[in-house]
């Protein structure tokens, strides 16, 4: 069942993100899973839902969270679109064999859209996904690179 993650769930959504954390190499990472979770159960529960600003999905096996999807609803900046930014979409990796993520993607569509949004963008860790979101019907709009600012700008270019 896919339903709306509560605060009862924060220590099987700190678990999940522990191992998103780990999948998706943020492996310098330093207890971010229940900063991370604490932040999107407070914005998932601070906004009511009727306000369209965004909400948390949970994959409920029985009582076991095996996924979740959070995103926030807001204007693009460039284009002007409301759109639903994806902040995290993780499925525990043997609830992946089923159709299970698809579900949890085509409900985030259907509350996204319910709530006002117009488009919802989603990152793809790597290509594979990148060719499951496309064989349905997600275009590719743009690629996102990660820098680390701790270093000295000049660490990282050869300028004088």
């Amino acid at each position: 069942m896919i339903r709306h993650a509560t605060l009862g769930d924060r220590a099987a959504l700190i678990e999940l993100t522990d191992a998103f954390i780990v999948e998706v190499g943020y492996d310098d990472a330093t207890d971010t899973a229940a900063f991370v979770v604490d932040r999107c159960l407070r914005a998932a529960h601070r906004l009511d839902p009727a306000d369209g600003l965004g909400g948390m999905l949970v994959i409920d096996n029985g009582g076991v969270v095996d996924g979740f999807f959070g995103f926030v609803i807001g204007d693009h900046p460039i284009t002007g679109e409301v759109v639903a930014f994806e902040l995290a979409w993780f499925v525990c990796k043997p609830a992946r064999r089923g159709t299970q993520g698809i579900r949890l993607l085509l409900e985030a569509q259907t509350t996204a859209t319910a709530l006002g949004a117009h488009v919802l963008q989603v990152s793809a860790l790597d290509d594979r996904l990148g060719r499951f979101l496309q064989a349905h019907q997600f275009r590719k709009r743009e690629s996102t690179y990660t820098l680390d600012l701790i270093h000295e700008p000049n660490d990282r270019f050869d300028i004088p």
